[in-house]
């Protein structure tokens, strides 16, 4: 039984409205909407909720303070993933449970756990883990605590510092376009106003060299488990990217940035005020294929923290019962 949505590979389309081919007349961007509740004991996603209110911090501080979400969120889940594991590796009743088939308390620790997990693991994870161990308790709880290890690890590698990486090309982008009005001269006596972008297209275009053999987050060996990743992700706007060491991530797809650069065409002269009114509002359009990944990007992680929260929360349950249990042995031992 598949119970968690994180695990969807159907793609995620932009607008429609932001699907412009170079060159393309560009329409008015549909806001999409996209649901507001992060979870609150994520640094990473605190920070990008805070950052999407602005503020007065310069470029190098907002870098610090991401790293320093980006450490919190690591530890955060490391402490979850170790509590868990170190308990369900140490603890007896597993064993227990297989040496005898009668010992009532042990058969409904275990048996309830592992209903419970049924119900919340997908069955592409569950599954081999049944196949490997033959119906021992004991040899399923050791392969589960190597699924959380594993999750633990893809949540950061593949989730978090794809977030992270994503959040510095964005801020990039959006620190480049900051400097828009200092291209624009004041208007003349008939309203013409004189335009110089070519200070901003070589930003752009420095831009796309940065990251068109760059990407985000995990490193894959092999282009295919890139694609993996990519095809799981479901977002449009990114795209697989070769390193220049031959290795793959998953990065921007730099076609956007030239969609970006050809709104700011021509690169100088003079514009009506009406004219550049239309242009500031198609490189609004252009922007949305950019913002609409800011915001699909956190919803995903949102969503594989939601099944790593609640896979923790019935683990930690479970250890709740065999602590319990463990404790009145000893005490029972003590006398």
């Amino acid at each position: 039984m598949r119970t968690e949505p994180a695990f969807t590979t159907a793609v995620i389309p932009m607008p429609p409205s932001v699907r412009a081919e170079t060159g393309a007349p560009i329409e008015s961007a549909a806001e999409q909407a996209v649901g507001s509740q992060r979870n609150p004991a994520s640094p990473l996603l605190a920070y990008i909720a805070a950052s999407v209110n602005g503020g007065s911090r310069t470029p190098a501080e907002e870098d610090a303070l991401l790293q320093l979400a980006e450490r919190q969120e690591a530890l955060l889940l490391e402490r979850k993933r170790d509590s868990v594991i170190d308990a369900l590796r140490h603890s007896p009743w597993f064993a227990r449970a297989d040496a005898d088939p009668d010992d009532a308390q042990s058969q409904w620790i275990v048996q309830e756990a592992r209903l419970q997990l049924k119900a919340l693991l997908p069955a592409d994870l569950l599954a081999p883990i049944e196949q490997r161990t033959t119906g021992s308790h004991r040899e399923f709880f050791d392969e589960i605590s190597k699924v959380i290890g594993h999750l633990d690890d893809e949540l950061k590698s593949q989730y978090s510092d794809l977030l992270a990486g994503y959040v510095r090309f964005y801020r990039e982008l959006t620190g480049i376009l900051a400097d828009l009005k200092d291209q624009l001269g004041k208007p003349d006596s008939d309203g013409m106003i004189e335009v110089n972008f070519k200070g901003l297209l070589l930003k752009l275009e420095k831009l796309k060299e940065t990251w068109v053999s760059k990407g985000f987050g995990a490193v894959f060996e092999s282009k295919a488990d890139a694609e993996k990743l990519l095809a799981e992700l479901g977002i449009e706007g990114l795209k697989v990217v070769q390193l220049p060491d031959g290795s793959w991530q998953v990065g921007i797809d730099t076609g956007l940035i030239d969609s970006l650069r050809n709104v700011f065409q021509p690169a100088e002269g003079s514009i009506s005020a009406t004219a550049l009114n239309e242009l500031l509002q198609q490189k609004e359009t252009m922007m949305e294929s950019f913002n609409f990944i800011n915001r699909a990007l956190p919803e995903k992680y949102q969503r594989r923290l939601q099944m790593w929260d609640a896979l923790v929360k019935l683990l930690s349950s479970t250890i709740d019962a065999i602590t319990d249990a463990d404790s009145k042995v000893i005490a029972a031992m003590a006398g």
